[in-house]
């Protein structure tokens, strides 16, 4: 047995829920390996601690209580959440916004590659300014738009843009 399968047996080991066989195995492979054993050793330390601690028994009216507080509690399954038509309408926005995402940096890389647009020479002649204002385009462009359309139809990380 490998330390890998011991230790996801230990705390059945520890606890004694292991059938003789698994038992075997984990005795045999903690004779040699150290560290399987002071695993074992936290194990049966946690073991120890509950059930050292005092069992308590609800009482039949506790008993009662709870089953009548868990009847009036809605606790029936929801059922699973359809495809609603605004999800739906917000795929063709999200798709159109991304595809206007893609184009505009295909655009900008043609316009760098064919020196249309020198990035570096806007740096070298201080025009760091138009360079800054082309970054948080970018950035804007890129990473808002799609989010934002998205989050309309439905919300995102707990956040929804009204509009």
């Amino acid at each position: 047995m490998k330390c890998k399968d011991c230790e996801l047996l230990l705390a059945a080991y520890a606890s004694g829920d292991l059938s003789e066989q698994e038992a075997l195995d984990c005795r045999t492979h903690l004779e040699t390996c150290e560290r399987c054993r002071h695993s074992l050793e936290a194990y049966s330390l946690l073991v120890e601690a509950i059930a050292s601690e005092p069992q308590t028994i609800a009482s039949s009216a506790e008993s009662s209580a709870l089953a009548a507080a868990l009847d009036r509690a809605s606790l029936a399954a929801k059922p699973a959440r359809e495809v609603s038509g605004q999800w739906q309408s917000g795929v063709p926005a999200f798709v159109t916004a991304s595809l206007a995402v893609f184009v505009l940096m295909v655009a900008a890389l043609t316009a760098q590659a064919m020196n249309l647009l020198d990035v570096r020479s806007l740096v070298e002649h201080g025009r760091l300014p138009v360079v800054a204002l082309m970054a948080v385009v970018i950035i804007f462009v890129t990473s808002f738009v799609p989010i934002a359309v998205t989050a309309k139809r439905r919300p995102l990380n707990g956040m929804t843009f009204r509009g």
